[in-house]
């Protein structure tokens, strides 16, 4: 019964909660645990579905066995289930705190850093701001995580159920699982363009001797329209989430996708095809300097949404390819 495909999906679910050093030990021990039991019980005969749905059903939910296998029982603060759960938050918290804070402190001592300092001392500021950001997102983010496991364990909050069998997951294939890096570096690009656009929108733009730095998009625009970039910040961050949540590129993944994706577009269109959200002093100034490229500076906003729309059509073809072809 070792290719029984309940038994797979099972053994996948428990494993799928543990270190990836650790699951292939343990889905072999599982399997001949799993194979004995079944061996003892039906004492030579073929096992039945209903064997191994009995079987596994005392093994138990496969979130509280993988606790069991992760050495993590009896943890002062956090114990059994919710420490497994901390443990898969921070590795998605704690890495988009860093990243964003990181960044969010590099912008501001880039545009806030106004008495003359040496080559050598700006650079040490920018460096020593930026790692302290990154620093200091990565303890906020490990703090708000631990607040709301220990919280959840504190209330006995149960996200199980006594039916686990009945929504086990098909086990994927290999060149269908999401790797975890990819949408936490999306979430990490959704909030830093929305902190960069709404913040400082004036840090994009271009530099001359005569008028110096030049903001390329008009701060009061983006400004009056505020709730166009929370929006699509919002769209692209859950649709990452649902990646996260789904592990997989599915059918499910690929509809939420090309959902999410046509939202954007959608949005983006609103936000970035007004010609307002070009400064006109950048245009003079560009035009003035490169008379060539006027036709570049007065399209700037169409061209900034062909790129988006650009980089949204290639994820969505990406993730129906994927999905079509190894979602089962």
């Amino acid at each position: 019964m070792k290719n029984n495909e309940l038994i797979k999906r099972y053994i996948y679910a428990v494993v799928s909660h543990l270190p990836q050093k650790s699951q292939a030990d343990v889905e072999r021990e599982l399997e001949s645990i799993i194979s004995d039991t079944l061996e003892a019980r039906c004492a030579g005969v073929e096992p039945t579905e209903a064997d191994v749905k009995a079987v596994l059903t005392e093994l138990g939910d496969p979130a509280e066995l993988a606790v069991k296998y992760s050495g993590n029982e009896g943890k002062a603060l956090l114990s059994g289930i919710y420490y497994l759960w901390f443990k898969r938050l921070i590795r998605i918290v704690i890495p988009i705190a860093a990243i964003v804070v990181a960044l969010v402190s590099a912008i501001e001592t880039l545009t806030q850093l106004t008495v003359p300092i040496s080559t050598s001392g700006y650079i040490s500021e920018f460096v020593s701001s930026t790692a302290r950001g990154g620093i200091e997102g990565a303890f906020q983010g490990l703090i708000w995580v631990l607040v709301i496991c220990v919280i959840l364990e504190r209330k006995n909050v149960k996200v199980g159920s006594p039916d686990f069998l009945s929504k086990l997951q098909a086990v994927p294939d290999k060149r269908a699982r999401v790797k975890i890096h990819d949408p936490v570096l999306s979430i990490c690009w959704n909030i830093f363009a929305a902190v960069l656009f709404l913040g400082f929108p004036y840090i994009m733009g271009g530099y001359s001797a005569d008028t110096g730095w030049v903001s390329a998009l008009d701060t009061g625009y983006i400004h009056s329209v505020w709730y166009l970039v929370v929006i699509l910040s919002a769209i692209g961050i859950g649709k990452e989430i649902f990646r996260l949540y789904e592990r997989r590129y599915s059918r499910r993944l690929a509809a939420v996708t090309v959902g999410a994706n046509l939202l954007t577009v959608l949005f983006a269109g609103v936000f970035l095809l007004n010609p307002a959200i070009v400064n006109p002093a950048f245009v003079d100034r560009f035009t003035l300097i490169f008379e060539e490229n006027v036709v570049f500076a007065t399209n700037l906003n169409v061209i900034l949404f062909g790129i988006v729309v650009f980089a949204l059509l290639l994820e969505t073809g990406t993730t129906l390819y994927r999905a079509l072809r190894y979602d089962r």
